[in-house]
């Protein structure tokens, strides 16, 4: 079997068409020999299927109409090479099938025939699936699929979800749409995900981030060159980010060159969020941090870390003259939403100063917009919906076109949070984090990427920069501290990771 079919692909998301261009460009340098590519595809798949799934020995193939159902023929053929027992199930009869696709059904055929006691049955999708099937590989739908499913694609697609067995995806999740990660009616919900020369757009957005589970990905041979011409809709960040961005201190460096922080927050009765948010800029390095909170809170300075500085005031107009000097501001942790904070917020906004703008003080600017562009603004989903106008379920519903709102009405950075972390800007590619966990989802974990987002601003990153690095290594870090499992997992258990994910 020809192997080596994978490349170190750049990090880069395309759209389905985008794909297409790539895909027929490679197809040119092959003069012309498409199938040789559905050949490959269904290579990788069987590969990647066999190691996932090593005691799995009863596979049944689930397969639509188009070239989608062609790679699943491949895999098929490929699976009884190697003594597995195979089921075909066609969700239409194979004489509808053209071009490639059929082509490959032909070669399935064929090897039936010369081979004795053969271990495959091909046959019409029968609704339901076969007895003793240890792993189901759905090759119904590929790119391709822009409509609503009917009433037959539905009640398959529920059956195998229902079936208990791992699912293993060709190209994409079957139901879910390539751009838009839209369920069509149904879906099939994989166990693991093999795609092809990039990744697709709907994996980041709405549904189809629940569908694809454990993602694989192959380019086919196919050289970066033929990348070159399409341009990418979103960029993955990595590791590599983090060792390139981050660059290794000088010998004689002193804490100035690494940024002095104000945090501005806790109202009365909510110290908790600026402490946080100051420990997390600390430990992602920068050189000093000053938290300016209410004075109500001055008793508690004794419980705080003594490395944080600590300012309080009461009077508004207090506030401005203190913060001269420093090298980025935090607003909102903490804050509250009273008549001190929005009159705490409304003070500094102009003060001309890199700003991250998280928590209340979004609610707050969410009743009054404005445009800044030296500005990061960090909205969970509840608060982008808040300062889109619109509902928290209707902003997830498509996180890009709602990343873009944001840019549009409030210009600056967004880095608007959640399960892939959206950061964008109107001058740079929108980049998308896919570490981090479940457990994350708990009290203090925006305070502390605001403080960690704050620390790289503080030593030297440009805006967009800094909010990606930021949340690449707060994602990381949350992942290294879910290591000793998620639930229970809280911010100072992720504080507690930063150096280590700040020091590779």
């Amino acid at each position: 079997m020809k192997k080596g079919l994978t490349i170190n692909l750049p990090k880069k998301v395309f759209s389905s068409q985008s794909i297409r261009n790539i895909e027929k460009s490679a197809i040119k340098s092959l003069n012309g020999d498409d199938y040789l590519l559905m050949e490959r595809a269904g290579i990788s798949a069987f590969e990647e299927a066999l190691k996932c799934y090593p005691n799995a020995k009863n596979w049944q193939i689930i397969c639509g109409v188009g070239n989608n159902a062609g790679d699943g023929m491949v895999v098929a053929r490929l699976a009884l090479e190697h003594n597995l027992t195979v089921s075909v199930s066609t969700l239409s009869s194979p004489d509808v099938l053209k071009g490639n696709a059929f082509k490959a059904y032909k070669k399935l055929k064929e090897y039936k025939s010369h081979q004795s006691a053969i271990k495959v049955k091909i046959n019409q999708w029968e609704g339901q699936i076969d007895d003793n099937i240890d792993l189901i590989v759905d090759a119904i739908f590929g790119i391709g699929l822009n409509r609503n499913l009917n009433s037959f694609y539905k009640s398959a697609i529920k059956t195998i979800n229902n079936a208990g067995l791992p699912i293993f995806s060709i190209d994409i999740p079957s139901g879910i749409h390539p751009d838009k990660g839209k369920i069509m009616g149904a879906a099939i919900k994989a166990s693991t995900t093999i795609t092809f020369i990039g990744k697709k757009l709907g994996f980041f957005d709405n549904e189809g981030i629940n569908h694809y589970g454990n993602l694989k990905l192959c380019g086919l041979g196919i050289s970066e060159t033929h990348y070159n011409n399409e341009k990418e809709i979103l960029s993955i960040l990595s590791d590599d980010f983090i060792h390139q961005v981050l660059p290794k201190r000088k010998k004689n460096s002193h804490k100035g060159e690494f940024g002095h922080i104000a945090i501005v927050g806790g109202g009365p009765g909510m110290h908790g969020a600026v402490c946080i948010a100051g420990e997390a800029a600390l430990r992602s390095g920068a050189g000093k941090v000053s938290i300016f909170t209410h004075i109500s809170h001055n008793s508690l300075i004794a419980d705080a870390k003594p490395e944080l500085i600590f300012n309080f005031f009461e009077e508004v107009d207090e506030i401005k003259p203190m913060l001269l000097g420093v090298d980025v501001i935090v607003i909102g942790p903490g804050l509250g939403t009273n008549k001190w904070a929005r009159e705490v917020f409304e003070s500094i906004t102009d003060i001309d100063c890199p700003m991250i703008v998280d928590a209340d003080a979004l609610t707050i600017l969410s009743k009054k917009p404005i445009k800044q562009e030296n500005w990061i603004l960090t909205p969970h989903p509840g608060e982008a919906g808040r300062l889109l106008g619109i509902s928290s379920k209707k902003m997830q519903q498509n996180r890009f076109s709602s990343l873009n709102n944001l840019i549009e009405k409030y210009h600056g950075v967004i880095v608007l949070k959640g399960h892939h972390t959206l950061i964008g800007s109107n001058d740079s590619v929108p980049c998308v984090c896919v570490k981090g966990n479940p457990g994350m989802a708990s009290a203090g974990m925006g305070d502390a990427l605001t403080g960690i987002i704050a620390s790289m601003i503080g030593q030297g990153m440009p805006l967009n920069i800094a909010a990606s690095l930021g949340v690449e290594i707060h994602a990381k870090a949350g992942d290294r501290a879910a290591t000793k499992g998620q639930r229970g997992l809280l911010a100072g258990d992720l504080i507690n990771e930063l150096r280590g994910c700040v020091n590779l």
